[in-house]
Formats: structure tokens, C-alpha cells, sequence
């Protein structure tokens, strides 16, 4: 499945992947801590709102029907002097209590954030 927007992207009909938004920031603050990083909701809050209108950034929730957010990926984009512009994968996480289920993204799923591929693969 493909897409070359940044817009929502339906997954099964099941899983939502979007932009991060400031009223994801308490999810993403629990997430954070099943990974060993301890932030609070309005440090995340701080840091979207730093963040979200980089170019330079990419970061995606996974949601459910419910807007329940499932996980999140962020991605630094960059240029590099010995190859193409790349992304940097700095963090992704999908909730515990899903990680062996099917409602995880199936296969191979790539976003298009302008001319760079984000290949998400679980």
C-alpha cells in the first residue's frame, strides 16, 4: 500500500497511520515509557509542538477505529554527503499489548514524506 500524502492512510480498514498531533501526546508519553523513556504528557506536548512544522521530521501514530493510539515512528530527514537523502529512524514503538497481534501493520507499507521513502516493514 502506498501513499503520497501526509495525510491518513487506512490499513485493513482497522489501523489508521497519520501525522502525530498534540492530543496524541499522552499515548505517545506512555509509549515512550514501555521503551524506558520516561517523558510526561506536557513534555511530549512541548516537543511536538517544537517539532511538528520541521520539514526535517517525520513522526506517525498508529491508531485503531477509536483514535487509540497504537504506536509511533519519528524519523529525521537528512542529507548525506556519501549517498542519497535519507530518514533516521530515532524511535518507533508499537503498544505491548498488540506487538503479536494482526492489528500491527501487515507486510510492507511505504510512505512518501516529498522525494524520501519511509519503509515501514513489521
Amino acid at each position: 500500500m502506498k501513499a503520497s500524502y501526509l495525510g491518513e492512510l487506512m490499513i485493513q480498514n482497522r489501523v489508521k497511520i497519520r501525522p502525530a498531533e498534540i492530543k496524541d501526546a499522552e499515548q505517545i508519553a506512555i509509549l515512550c515509557e514501555q521503551l524506558g523513556y520516561f517523558a510526561t504528557q506536557q513534555q511530549i506536548q512541548q516537543r511536538l509542538s517544537q517539532i511538528q512544522y520541521n520539514q526535517a521530521h517525520v513522526i506517525y501514530v498508529a491508531t485503531l477505529e477509536n483514535d487509540y493510539v497504537t504506536g509511533w515512528a519519528h524519523a529525521h530527514v537528512c542529507d548525506m554527503i556519501v549517498g542519497p537523502t535519507q530518514a533516521i529512524l530515532f524511535g518507533l514503538v508499537v503498544d505491548i499489548l498488540l506487538r503479536s497481534t494482526k492489528l500491527t501493520l501487515p507486510n510492507l507499507h511505504i510512505l512518501l514524506v516529498g522525494n524520501i521513502r519511509l519503509v515501514l516493514t513489521i
